[in-house]
């Protein structure tokens, strides 16, 4: 039993020790069905309030798609107390990354390379990330709830 825990601890350790301190900086694609839309939106690395959140999700994790209608209530609710959110969908081909940003109600960030995915060391989907003014990760969480309170409480957001 304590070997086990002893590992348990390590793989922690490592897991914390690899995971970055700052958001990256990246210019990503906009997807939008609106026509006057410049296409570049940038995201992670420093916001305009307290507190920022970015979520990252792909097409084909079944969790993301069970998230969504949180997803969705959760950037409302952000939004509408002056939080900025960036949604960010990757880790897919073109087409599958705008299908699938389809079905968000508000313009989403695309990373279909998974360029941003890799520079932020992500170790899965979907990702919940708060930052501060600097772009210092506040918290971070990997998978999610499906009620938005109960997620703002597990971000302290």
């Amino acid at each position: 039993m304590g070997k086990l825990l002893l590992l348990v601890a390590l793989v922690v350790v490592v897991f914390l020790a690899n995971r970055p301190d700052k958001m990256p900086t990246e210019y990503l694609n906009v997807y939008s069905e609106q026509p006057f839309n410049d296409g570049k939106k940038i995201v992670g690395g420093p916001c305009l309030g307290e507190k920022c959140l970015t979520v990252y999700v792909a097409p084909w994790c079944s969790t993301c798609h069970a998230l969504n209608p949180m997803i969705i209530s959760l950037v409302n609710q952000l939004e509408s107390e002056g939080i900025s959110v960036n949604v960010v969908v990757g880790k897919d081909s073109i087409n599958e990354v705008e299908s699938y940003a389809k079905k968000y109600p508000f313009d989403v960030l695309t990373d279909h390379d998974g360029r941003f995915y890799r520079k932020a060391k992500l170790k899965g989907v979907p990702y919940f990330a708060v930052t501060n003014v600097r772009g210092e990760i506040i918290n971070d969480y990997f998978g999610g709830y499906t009620d938005a309170d109960v997620m703002r409480d597990k971000l302290d957001i």
